[in-house]
């Protein structure tokens, strides 16, 4: 990544896109249509330009929880058991989405925002194209892509993602009304923001692994795993230690949770694989200090005499910046709607599965955020213990793997 507010940084994560086509919400009760879902027979098509279209299948009527989905050579397969191998393989990640969206297009509609028409499908397909664009899918100058072969390279990116089209169409949504509520709630770039961007984009950098430890035992051991020209994540992984941080630093970052590593990286740090003393780093409010190891990795000589600062490259920076500062007002919008959310979970597996993720994005929310100047990933706190591993978000199956098909069908024996 060359910079801190990199484009593709900004939209990796955030593929995007709006649900409704009428006025009802993409998960109410659909307004007009009750017809039942026809057979599944067509197969998954690359995404398209979106006029008409829904992220939701059109609304149907379920099956009894003990009736059978399908007959399968004269079995009948169990709809609630069915439904639970698919709650525990898939249902959080797919729940994720729908929670967001539906709280986006609450909020869009409690502000007047519309989530259908023409201005809505014009922003959709504005969404669609941003974030291609911000996939790299764009071509060259002397080689356009056509919309058919960015559509067709989307699609190879979402299925490396394992990511569903369904999928992508709800998180698409979720960030076209985000977007459409953040016009007018966060400052314009000021000139000061535009030049420090610059520098952090074109100045000297330095590429660095950090390695965060509990004690100066750890330091001798930490050395001499590294002295045998093992990675430090190999290093880390041999002493039981959290897997190190990388950070690309800028020569002009001055936040204060990163200026330390900066003035070790910068001033005392000279050769490739060298490693630094203890190095003390504020962590959550500052008042507390984690003791970290930095090795550097790359130096990123400045580049601002070939890229000179004049009127387009001040113009190009400043609509970078403005993205950054409009993606991060639509993460912090989203995480506010989250916490303010009242939910009630019916399914005891989804139940269990979004109270673990709760809890994570509760953590992840408390941690240290990631400091300006910066990329790659911000030291967490370390104790005498390694860091305890996060509950799976995918509840264990109560029964083994290979007991679960016979389940399936009613009056067979486990």
């Amino acid at each position: 990544m060359s910079g801190f507010w990199s484009i593709r940084r900004l939209m990796t994560g955030a593929l995007v896109m709006a649900a409704a086509t009428g006025a009802a919400t993409a998960f109410g009760q659909a307004a007009t249509s009750s017809a039942a879902r026809g057979p599944a027979t067509s197969s998954a098509a690359a995404p398209a330009p979106v006029t008409t279209a829904s992220a939701m299948p059109p609304a149907g009527s379920m099956p009894a929880p003990d009736a059978p989905i399908a007959i399968i050579n004269g079995l009948p397969i169990n709809n609630k058991a069915f439904n639970d191998i698919l709650m525990q393989v898939a249902g959080m990640r797919v729940f994720q989405n729908v929670f967001d969206l539906s709280l986006v297009q609450k909020a869009c509609l409690d502000s007047g925002i519309p989530i259908s028409g023409d201005d809505f499908m014009k922003r959709r397909n504005d969404e669609l194209d941003k974030t291609m664009t911000g996939l790299g899918i764009v071509g060259t100058t002397t080689q356009p892509m056509t919309l058919e072969q960015r559509t067709s390279a989307l699609a190879m990116v979402l299925q490396q993602q394992n990511v569903t089209q369904v999928e992508f169409l709800l998180t698409l949504d979720t960030r076209v009304g985000l977007r459409t509520m953040s016009e007018g709630k966060f400052a314009v770039p000021t000139d000061t923001e535009i030049k420090d961007a610059y520098d952090s984009e074109y100045g000297e950098k330095r590429k660095v692994h950090i390695i965060a430890y509990p004690d100066t035992q750890s330091v001798v051991a930490i050395k001499a795993e590294l002295k045998t020209a093992k990675t430090p994540e190999d290093a880390c992984k041999d002493l039981k230690l959290p897997a190190p941080y990388v950070w690309i630093i800028s020569k002009n970052a001055v936040a204060d949770n990163v200026k330390a590593i900066r003035d070790v990286a910068f001033d005392y740090l000279k050769t490739i694989g060298q490693v630094s003393e203890e190095t003390l780093v504020p962590t959550g409010n500052g008042t507390q200090k984690q003791k970290v190891l930095v090795i550097l990795d790359e130096i990123t000589k400045d580049r601002t005499a070939e890229n000179k600062f004049d009127d387009k490259m001040k113009e190009d920076i400043r609509k970078k910046v403005y993205d950054l500062k409009q993606v991060n007002w639509m993460n912090n919008h989203l995480m506010s709607l989250r916490s303010r959310a009242s939910v009630d979970i019916k399914d005891p597996i989804l139940a269990e599965m979004f109270n673990q993720a709760a809890a994570i994005q509760r953590a992840n929310a408390a941690a240290q955020t990631q400091p300006s100047g910066v990329t790659g990933t911000a030291p967490a706190p370390v104790t005498t213990a390694p860091a305890a591993t996060a509950p799976a978000l995918i509840a264990p199956a109560t029964a083994p793997a290979t007991r679960l098909a016979p389940a399936l069908v009613p009056g067979r024996g486990n």
